[in-house]
């Protein structure tokens, strides 16, 4: 299996500073997934989907930075594209979660809606459109915009059309969602799995509904380091108590690895800025490893 490594330097679609180059400090260096993979003898190639997009403004209207961050998500698209048609697995490393629009985009150009799920592993359920949202920020609107919700700007990365349906969208450890987010939610159908189930009846339970109600051969998973507890997670932009730990997201993402159905993964909002130690790069380090070895033992 060969693996492309895909730096996605994009911090404008959040409220914060400092996540863009927290795909860069993953993949290199001695201790970097470029240099584990090609350690445990797995082919990697590493690249950065664009030039890392930080500068601001003030007074910027809402949605901040669209046509930045749609920029970005065109250009991230077309390197998981690329990657899907070389036969090659894009892990993409952000940078914010808007990203994802453009990694689920990409892989939406080679599986149908009928064939791709989408699994979100975040604290946030990221569904709002321009009109619900109250920050502004478009890395909180990315699944809204791949089910078409959202304006022509941000459907456009989509090819102007909706490419997941909403019963093959699943999101997991959620547990700050805004009221508009919950209508939408519950108008479209999509699965939602909140920490607080999770808390209630445990981990392995909820992960067998969730693998059970997977009923697509494909699958694109797409984690965000924010949905750790705060307390393991300190280096992100919106840290959020009451999470899961390492040990338990290391399971999850293994279980989804371990199905052979995942053919793309995103890891987004690892801010080295907050990280002065590394502790946090550690743990997202001791997360991706044992999935990738996953994978690519499945593949």
């Amino acid at each position: 299996m060969r693996f492309s490594l895909i730096a996605a330097p994009l911090e404008l679609g959040c409220g914060t500073t400092g996540c863009a180059m927290g795909g860069a400090a993953l993949i290199g260096g001695e201790n970097g997934l470029l240099s584990f993979l090609n350690q445990n003898g797995i082919h990697a190639a590493a690249d950065s989907a664009f030039v890392p997009m930080t500068a601001r403004r003030e007074g910027e209207p809402a949605p901040h930075y669209l046509q930045e961050v749609v920029t970005a998500c065109c250009a991230t698209r077309d390197a998981v594209s690329l990657a899907q048609g070389e036969g090659t697995f894009p892990l993409t490393l952000g940078g914010d979660h808007a990203l994802g629009l453009g990694t689920v985009a990409g892989t939406a150009q080679h599986y149908s809606p009928e064939e791709l799920s989408l699994v979100w592993v975040d604290a946030h359920t990221d569904i709002n459109t321009e009109k619900s949202s109250t920050s502004g920020n478009i890395h909180g609107m990315p699944i809204a915009a791949l089910l078409g919700l959202c304006g022509p700007e941000l459907t456009a990365v989509c090819g102007g059309a909706a490419v997941l349906r909403p019963e093959n969208v699943h999101i997991i450890f959620a547990r700050d969602i805004d009221p508009a987010e919950e209508e939408i939610i519950a108008g479209q159908g999509v699965h939602l799995y909140r920490m607080s189930e999770i808390t209630e009846k445990g981990l392995p339970a909820v992960t067998e509904r969730l693998l059970g109600s997977i009923t697509t051969p494909y699958c694109h998973v797409s984690w965000d380091v924010d949905s750790l507890d705060a307390a393991f997670m300190p280096a992100t932009g919106l840290p959020i108590p009451g999470g899961p730990d390492p040990a338990a997201v290391t399971d999850l993402l293994t279980a989804l690895a371990a199905t052979g159905k995942m053919v793309a993964l995103d890891c987004v909002e690892y801010n080295p800025d907050r990280d002065p130690d590394g502790s946090s790069c550690q743990t997202v380090l001791g997360i991706l490893e044992p999935v990738l070895l996953t994978l690519a033992e499945k593949h």
